[in-house]
C-alpha cells in the first residue's frame, strides 16, 4: 500500500539519508569536499544502513513495550485491515464523478475574465533571446526577424546585442497590444520572442537541444 511506502520513507529512509551524509561529512576536513557529499554510497551506505536498522529495531522494540500489546495490536490492525482502505470501486466512483463535474459549465467571475496564460519559450511559444548569439551563428536569424517585423535601422552597423534590443522593444509593443504586458514590465523583462520569420521559427525545434547542451556543459564545469 502507498501508506506503507510513505511511512517507510518518512520513518526510515529520510532520517537514514540525513544521518549517513552528516556522519560522512564529519570524517572530512576539507570544506569544499564536505559540500560535495550529498548521499551515502557503496560499502559505506550498506554498513551505515545496517547499523541504522539495528538501532531502529531497538527503538521500535522499546516503543512497543512502552505502549503495551493491546495498543500495538490496535495500531497493527488499523494499518493492515480493509476497514480503512479505500476500495478500488470507491476510487473509480470518485474519479468518474470528478471527470463528470469538470465537464460542467463553470461561472467565470469578473476578476477572472482578463486573466490569460502566457506561453513561455520553453513551452513552445517562442525563442529565448539568450541563445541568439554570434557563437551559435544566429545573427542571420535575427536579421530575418527584424525584416519580418519591419524594424527600421537594424542594418546600420549595429551589434548583435543592439539588434536584440530592437527585438525586445518590438516584442514588448506586441505584448502591450495583446494585453499581456503586466504593470511595470520593462524591456529587459522580455526574455523571449514569438518568431514571425521562417528562419527564426526554424530555431524552435532545436532550442531544447541548445539548452540541454548548455546545461550539460555547466554541469561538467561544476563537477570539475
Amino acid at each position: 500500500r502507498r501508506s506503507y511506502r510513505a511511512m517507510a520513507h518518512s520513518i526510515i529512509m529520510r532520517p537514514f539519508n540525513l544521518l549517513a551524509v552528516e556522519n560522512k561529512r564529519a570524517t572530512i576536513d576539507d570544506k569544499e569536499k564536505k559540500k560535495k557529499i550529498r548521499r551515502a554510497e557503496g560499502s559505506y551506505r550498506i554498513a551505515t544502513f545496517a547499523q541504522f536498522m539495528n538501532d531502529f529495531g531497538k527503538e521500535a522494540d522499546a516503543a512497543r513495550e512502552k505502549i503495551g500489546d493491546a495498543e500495538y495490536r490496535r495500531i497493527r490492525d488499523t494499518l493492515k485491515g480493509d476497514a480503512n482502505r479505500r476500495s478500488t470501486k470507491e476510487r473509480k466512483a470518485k474519479t468518474l464523478k470528478f471527470s463528470t463535474d469538470i465537464q460542467k459549465k463553470r461561472v467565470v467571475i469578473k476578476a477572472e475574465m482578463n486573466s490569460r496564460v502566457d506561453v513561455t519559450a520553453q513551452m513552445g511559444g517562442g525563442v529565448l533571446l539568450h541563445i541568439l548569439t554570434r557563437t551559435n551563428n544566429f545573427e542571420p536569424h535575427i536579421d530575418a526577424e527584424c525584416e519580418a517585423r519591419n524594424i527600421k535601422g537594424y542594418r546600420t552597423n549595429l551589434t548583435i546585442g543592439e539588434k536584440k534590443k530592437l527585438l525586445r522593444t518590438d516584442e514588448l509593443k506586441i505584448w502591450a497590444a495583446q494585453g499581456k504586458a503586466r504593470d511595470g514590465i520593462k524591456q529587459n523583462d522580455v526574455n523571449y520572442i514569438v518568431p514571425q520569420s521562417e528562419m527564426m521559427k526554424s530555431l524552435v525545434p532545436v532550442q531544447e537541444e541548445i539548452l540541454a547542451a548548455k546545461a550539460e556543459k555547466a554541469s561538467l564545469r561544476h563537477k570539475s
